[in-house]
């Protein structure tokens, strides 16, 4: 198993020892990490494309039942695509980080138990709606946004605070390393954006299975990777600059 070679919030922080950890997560756990981007990613555009095509294929006063099951089944992909970047990333933390660096190897069945689903959605819609808004407003407002939450989903599976102090928590750590958020956490998202699009036009209308492979490919390759930098930057940040809980365990008002 992979090991680190220093401790956490100890020594510089640099864009290198970051993308060291990264890097260490991903060869420890390629398996973990590639199965889960293929069920938070591969399998909505999968059960996506499928009911889709069904309804596109049904006529006027026929398959009645088939478009139920088609319109049932875009329902499940969106409700699985909920469940996307913050969701992964905090995934990945619980999964794949607490074992590399602390030496904590868990079951999938602990982690699934044990991850705060419910924060981690509701994060997900509110990033999903503040980042699209962004990306509209010419795309730079959209990078800019996430810069400022996309470190949430590490930041409520290590913490555990409710989301709004999450979020607030979340944006003083990306103001106290905007260059590193700049290099690490925005520039990756703004490549898998443009290689989503990429894909999209160039495998429109082509096979499913070509479709799918391409989802999880880029899932794996830049979703993972995105996912495995927020986890390390986020966690060196938290350690450098911990929670002030006042005597009752709250934390102060913002």
């Amino acid at each position: 198993m992979a090991s680190r070679a220093h401790l956490i919030g100890v020594g510089p922080l640099t864009a290198r020892r970051v993308i060291g950890d990264a890097y260490g997560m991903l060869r420890q756990s390629l398996g973990r990490i590639a199965a889960a981007a293929f069920v938070f990613f591969a399998l909505p555009a999968l059960i996506a494309t499928l009911a889709d095509n069904a309804i596109d294929s049904l006529t006027s006063g026929h398959g009645t039942l088939l478009l139920v099951a088609a319109v049932g089944a875009d329902l499940l992909a969106v409700s699985l695509r909920v469940l996307g970047p913050v969701a992964f990333a905090g995934f990945l933390d619980e999964a794949v980080a607490r074992e590399y660096l602390h030496g904590e190897r868990r079951s999938l069945r602990d982690v699934l138990r044990n991850l705060p689903w419910w924060r981690l959605v509701v994060a997900d819609l509110i990033v999903v709606v503040i980042v699209a808004i962004g990306l509209e407003l010419l795309i730079v407002p959209g990078l800019v946004a996430f810069g400022g939450v996309g470190l949430i989903g590490p930041v409520i599976v290590q913490e555990r605070q409710p989301v709004l102090p999450s979020l607030r928590r979340t944006i003083a750590l990306a103001r106290g390393a905007p260059v590193l958020v700049a290099a690490l956490v925005v520039t990756p998202f703004a490549v898998e954006q443009i290689v989503h699009e990429v894909i999209h036009l160039t495998l429109h209308g082509s096979g499913l299975g070509a479709q799918v492979l391409a989802e999880w490919l880029v899932a794996v390759v830049l979703g993972g990777t995105l996912g495995l930098l927020e986890v390390a930057l986020a966690t060196e940040l938290m350690a450098r600059h911990p929670r002030v809980l006042l005597d009752d365990g709250q934390t102060p008002a913002v």
